[in-house]
């Protein structure tokens, strides 16, 4: 293994050859489990230790010295843009297959102004509540 001696270019290659590596599809596959989310974190907790200057830093402030966001926050921020997409139809989805819009009355929304507030679902088991659609209805009103 090669001596890292540049943090800021290792941090780049980071960003370039590694994260699109964790970050693919995590839409679809997002983990629930806080031991996966753990697991796939590691991989930019353990980089981001072997950069000079950063082996005795914690890992917030590794990042916070590396500017890099959490994998976690950058999920988050992917899941909102792909929510963003397809309720104004950037994509070449249906909204109506992965979200619904509140009921309207008379040509008035109930939604106080907000148009674009989604309906929440009644779901029984937990494989649903973890479903894409349904776990971006609370991030997209922002109450997470």
């Amino acid at each position: 293994m090669l001596p890292i001696t540049q943090s800021p270019s290792h941090a780049r290659a980071f960003k370039v050859y590694v994260r699109p590596l964790l970050e693919y599809a995590t839409s679809v596959w997002s983990p629930y489990f806080n031991y996966a989310t753990d697991k796939i974190e590691s991989v930019q907790r353990k980089f981001t230790k072997r950069l000079k200057g950063c082996k005795y830093l914690d890992y917030p402030t590794r990042l916070s010295f590396l500017n890099l966001p959490s994998l976690e926050r950058r999920q988050l921020i992917a899941d909102r843009i792909l929510t963003y997409k397809i309720i104004f139809g950037l994509l070449d989805i249906k909204m109506e297959d992965y979200f619904q819009l509140q009921s309207t009355n008379d040509d008035h929304t109930i939604t106080r102004g907000n148009p674009y507030k989604l309906f929440v679902n009644y779901c029984r088991t937990n494989v649903r509540k973890n479903f894409f659609s349904e776990r971006m209805v609370k991030v997209w009103h922002g109450s997470f």
